[in-house]
Parts: C-alpha cells; structure tokens; sequence
C-alpha cells in the first residue's frame, strides 16, 4: 500500500485474480499423517469428517492490550503477549496460527492486583468449527519482561473463536506462578541465543502436490517456478507450513507441470525438462537444509504435459509429454514407451489428454482419457504390450482399498462412482466388446510330402477346417474375419451366434 500525507494512494487488498474451473488437475491430492490434502485455489485437508483449509488464512492482528490496575493478582512488571488460533481436528491433531506480533504490556501501580484487558479479532473467514482463541504470555514481575511465553488461556475450558462477530474481550488476571506450569507457545520469538521454531503460515494456490521426506510439497498456481513443502510431520500435528520452506528450480524448461516421488528423489517436471532434488530437508527452526539446487535431467526437452498423467510403476515413472508416454526409469533415464497408443497421445492424432493414471499391481497401469469415447489406455508392464479399455469416460480413478484394492473411477458425466469387478463381463450392464487378431499364419516349411506347404510356394496352402476352442462364460456373438494371401481388409466375415448349448454334446 503506498500512502502519503494519509492518504491511500494504491488499491488495497487483492487487486485481480483468476480461477479456472476446468483446470484438469483440480483433483490432484497426496496422503501425510492419515489426512487427504487436495490441491485447488486454497489447499485442503480431509481428516475423515470435513474438508477445511490447509492452516489459517488469518492471524490475530491488531490485538488491543489495555493494562488495568485491579481485577488481578498481576504484579508490577513488563509484560510480553501473543495470541494464536488453534483447532483440533477429527484425528486429534494440533493445528496452529501463526502468532500476532509480540506487544510488550507495563503495569505500574497495581500492587499486585492488576490484570490485561484484550480486545482479540475474531477468524470469521474459515471452515473450521470450534477454533480456539490462545493467548500466551511472558513472566514480567521484577520489572523486565521474559522470554519465554506461556499459555494463559485454559486448555480445559477453551476460549472459542466466533464467526459472528469482529472481536472477543478475554481478561488476564494470573500471577506468574500460574502460567510457567502451562505449555509454551511452539515458537518463541523473544529467545535470545537460539533459533526459534518458523512460524507456521498458510499455504498459497497450488496446482500440483506429492509427499516427500515426511513433507507435503506443493507447487504450480503461485509457485510456477518454486517448490513451498511442509515441515516434517510429526505425531499429533497436521502439516505445517512456513514462509521460509521454500525452494526456487531454474526456469529452464518453462513453468512446473507436477511433481512426484520416486525412491529417495522428488522429481519436477516442466513442459520440457525435467529436475530432481534429494535429501531430509531443514530442520523445523529453518536449520540444516541439504535440499539444495534442483539437478536438472537430460531428457532431451521432454517434460511432462499433464500431473494427473503421472503414475510409479516397478519400472519407474510413465508420463505423457507432448510427444506422447515416456518412461524416466529409477536410473533416471527416460525413454519412449508410448509407441503402439500414439493414435491417441500425440498432436497430429487424437491428442487425448490423461485424466488419471493408475497402478494396478501386478499387471496394469490404466490412463483414462478425455476421449468422448470413454477409452482408457492400458499399458500391461509385465507383458511390455498396450491395449485399450472402452465405455470408462472417467475424470478421476484410483485403487480403493476398502474393495480389496481394486480400481475404481468416476464417471465423467453422471458422477457415478464404479468398481471393478472381477469376473464380470459388462460395464454396467453395456457388454464389454474384446478383439484378437492373430498373425499370418504361414505353412510353408519342411517335412514329409503329406503336409500342408511342403512345396514352400505361396498361393498352394490350403485351409479347410478352423476351430475355435475356447471356455464358455456367457452368451455372446462371436465375429469372425479371415484374410488371405497377406492382403488385411478381410475377405470372409462370419457372425456366430455363441450359446449354452454351442460345441456341447
């Protein structure tokens, strides 16, 4: 804000701001501590009961502190106060504001009977009920102020935040003696000799999230081109975020389009490069820090497009580019695996961009699409080989785990949540369509003059008889084409009926 002669002479507050409804990684999310954190304009937590917002959006400013000469058992001295917000959520977890500035209060006069009126704005913009109102302070009889603040507030009987009015009145009345007994406020600015622990703060708009090192990361939205990661979680505390924990990555490559994790490495993608840090990360007073400078991959400017593309597999990360599916395997070599699916992944083709990308163990990853189709792309990595799915129009898939790890994903037009399903052989009720082209089958070759193709002369093979075997489930129609000669538009097309009864005596 600039002023002169008091006078406002710029905007206050925000002055523009975008939103994008339709950002294809509004869904992103990573698991810390038993708690969901979702990216978005404000960074969310789900802890089983509600979404709320990632830390506080305010801090009590402008506290009002007015001395009283009665009404107490303060002594003579100098006083300093702070005051925080606290919350408890569902999980039992602490969550803490960053604390309003230190103010020093003199009482002089009161003979021992002097307290501390504080006139405390409220949190009226938050998600979050019953938020605590916590007001510490230093022990000041003797004439100087301590170091060290304490709780005056009761932790028993709290006092609790209102969202319908601008301010609450809370009274000290407490003698030293009371309050050295209580806990001290988790940073402690007033310390001399020692680095007290960052200040707590909330978390700007982000687009992109993983975990690493026992940290939330986050990065994109206002963090383009920097990484804002948490403090170490630790029992009883959701992640904490501090104005300090922040790294800057060379902007080689362009703005950061996700982010994940990969054995002991957090690697960012950009739209066309790709970097990696390693280490533990700082302390919680801000010391130690051994991330160091983002180390940046040669890839030959391939970044990755989407996050919601990005999936870990035994191998290593796959990730659509703009050049379709690369693999940035755990030696952090990256090579292209998306070859037989580029009809679906590149430019010049149907460029459907991923919506998800899951892991099903032991055998598949599935990228839904935003195909109007509905088709999934499936990369089987134990056979190296891709395939497709049809009728999943999905925006979001995962594994659940109360469905004994099994995928799920939500439709992108109704919403309807589906499971799959072992065994089944509809999507729903829609029969799931699935198609086998064999190789040309050649006879030519040696043996006794009996056999088929003993002449080795192409156009003298004969076939007469074809037969079918396989294991019946369900009623269905089998279509059956057969090409000649190596020409591929098939020549023959059958359409066979298949019941209960078929090929059973």
């Amino acid at each position: 804000m600039n002023t002169e002669a008091g006078a406002v002479q710029s905007l206050l507050g925000v002055n523009s701001t975008k939103l994008d409804f339709f950002d294809s990684n509004s869904y992103l999310s990573s698991n810390l501590g038993g708690e969901l954190y979702v990216v978005g304009g404000i960074l969310q937590r789900y802890d089983g009961a509600r979404y709320t917002e990632v830390g506080f959006h305010l801090y009590p400013e402008a506290v009002v502190y007015t001395p009283v000469l009665s009404g107490g058992t303060m002594a003579d001295g100098v006083y300093g106060y702070a005051v925080t917000y606290e919350w408890i959520d569902n999980l039992g977890n602490t969550e803490i504001s960053t604390p309003s500035i230190v103010q020093l209060v003199t009482i002089t006069g009161g003979g021992g009977a002097a307290s501390v009126q504080l006139t405390i704005p409220t949190l009226r913009l938050t998600k979050k009920p019953n938020v605590r109102i916590v007001v510490y302070r230093t022990v000041g009889a003797g004439g100087s102020t301590g170091q060290i603040l304490y709780r005056v507030t009761s932790a028993l009987l709290p006092t609790y935040n209102s969202t319908t009015v601008d301010t609450i009145s809370f009274t000290d009345t407490l003698v030293d003696a009371s309050i050295t007994s209580n806990g001290a406020m988790y940073t402690q600015p007033l310390t001399v000799g020692t680095n007290p622990v960052l200040p707590n703060a909330a978390p700007p708009a982000c687009a992109f999230i993983t975990t690493f090192s026992n940290r939330i990361v986050i990065s994109g939205g206002d963090l383009s081109e920097s990484l804002w990661y948490s403090q170490t979680a630790i029992a009883g505390s959701p992640a904490q975020f501090a104005t300090q924990l922040l790294l800057n990555v060379d902007p080689d490559g362009g703005p950061i389009t996700s982010l994940a994790r990969m054995d002991d490495k957090l690697v960012i993608f950009k739209q066309t490069g790709i970097f990696y840090i390693t280490g533990q990360g700082p302390t919680a007073t801000g010391d130690s820090p051994d991330f160091g400078l983002p180390i940046q991959i040669p890839t030959g400017d391939v970044g990755c497009a989407t996050g919601n593309s990005i999936v870990l597999t035994p191998m290593g990360l796959l990730f659509q580019s703009l050049n379709g599916i690369y693999l940035l395997d755990r030696g952090l070599n990256c090579t292209y695996k998306g070859a037989p699916v580029e009809q679906y992944t590149l430019p010049t083709a149907q460029n459907l961009k991923i919506t998800s990308a899951t892991l099903v163990p032991n055998q598949w990853v599935i990228f839904t699409t935003s195909s109007p189709t509905g088709i999934a792309i499936v990369y089987d990595y134990f056979y190296d080989q891709w395939s497709t799915f049809t009728n999943h129009d999905a925006f979001d898939s995962d594994l659940w785990l109360g469905g004994s790890n099994k995928l799920v994903w939500a439709n992108a037009n109704t919403g309807v949540v589906y499971l799959q399903t072992p065994g089944a052989y509809s999507d729903a009720g829609s029969p799931i369509p699935f198609s086998l082209t064999t190789s040309w089958l050649t006879f030519a070759g040696g043996g006794s003059s009996t056999q088929a193709g003993t002449s080795g002369l192409q156009g003298y093979q004969r076939v007469y008889h074809a037969f079918l075997l396989g294991q019946y489930y369900s009623s269905h129609t089998l279509n059956v084409g057969v090409g000649y000669d190596y020409d591929d538009p098939f020549s023959a097309v059958s359409t066979i009926p298949v019941g209960a009864s078929l090929g059973l005596s």
